[in-house]
């Protein structure tokens, strides 16, 4: 997640055609009298039923969103999250029980969960040769996730700190994200905090799971609804939504604040 690089306003800001051919057949002309007209048939002419897309309902499961794009199995579990702008990048995941309990990189990483009853309470991904990459530890206030804890060893064997502070609404939307970091392994070095807020909820089901390039937590929300934006303290986006008869968000349109000349980004969602 963060490491010790992470400054205080850098965040993310956050995606084949078919031909058909056309035979055509011609006769040569003949001069003969025409053929008597064939009896109707008295059968029942054979038709192909057209393809339909199962209409889009609240039930409905997120396929692809911006660059992800998510599998689930029989069960409606999901399986595997995979990225268009990166081959190399996402995960496969592994159940016991109904729980995830592995996640397997493309890279060749994996990583391991460890439950406190039904919740995640931490996840450590490590190299093919078993040496830790990453430590994640979450805390819950009731069912939202309300700190994320991540210890980083990519530089430093003794790794570097970094914590994540969630704050919901009364409808337990994310409001804000409060982010401290530290060059070592120690609370006392911690720097910032980072704040990225969000606000302007609509009131629609966000289809989006809580599953990023990192981790998937499966019972975790942070936007139970669509958020109307998304502010680092620079660069604050606007984001505006279409949806589907059901209410679920089919268009969202991108939109930075300080740029109103720029045309929107557009991204769409597929279930």
């Amino acid at each position: 997640m963060k490491s010790s690089s992470v400054k205080h306003h850098l965040f993310l800001l956050l995606a084949g055609f078919g031909f058909s051919l056309l035979t055509l057949t011609s006769c040569e002309h003949e001069n003969v009298l025409p053929a008597a007209p064939a009896k109707p048939s008295t059968g029942t002419p054979t038709t192909t039923p057209p393809t339909t897309t199962p209409p889009v309902t609240a039930n409905s499961l997120l396929q692809q969103f911006e660059a992800q794009r998510y599998k689930y199995d029989a069960q409606d579990r999901l399986i595997e999250l995979s990225f268009t702008n990166q081959g190399d990048i996402g995960y496969t995941v592994a159940y016991e029980n109904d729980k995830p309990v592995r996640l397997n990189y493309r890279n060749g990483n994996h990583l391991v969960y460890t439950y406190s009853g039904e919740k995640v309470v931490e996840a450590v991904q490590y190299t093919p040769d078993n040496k830790v990459v990453f430590r994640f530890l979450f805390e819950y206030s009731g069912d939202k996730l309300v700190k994320e804890t991540t210890l980083t060893y990519l530089s430093n064997e003794k790794g570097h700190l970094s914590i994540k502070d969630y704050v919901y609404d009364a409808n337990s939307n994310l409001t804000e994200i409060v982010i401290t970091w530290s060059p070592s392994n120690s609370p006392d070095d911690m720097r910032g905090p980072g704040v990225v807020k969000f606000g302007n909820y609509d009131n629609k089901i966000n289809p989006v799971p809580y599953a990023n390039m990192f981790f998937y937590l499966p019972d975790v929300k942070l936007h139970r609804n669509n958020p109307g934006f998304r502010d680092p303290g620079i660069n604050k986006t606007l984001y505006t939504y279409t949806y589907h008869a059901s209410g679920m968000p089919v268009k969202r349109s991108t939109q930075i604040q300080d740029y109103p000349e720029l045309p929107p980004a557009v991204e769409e969602y597929s279930y």
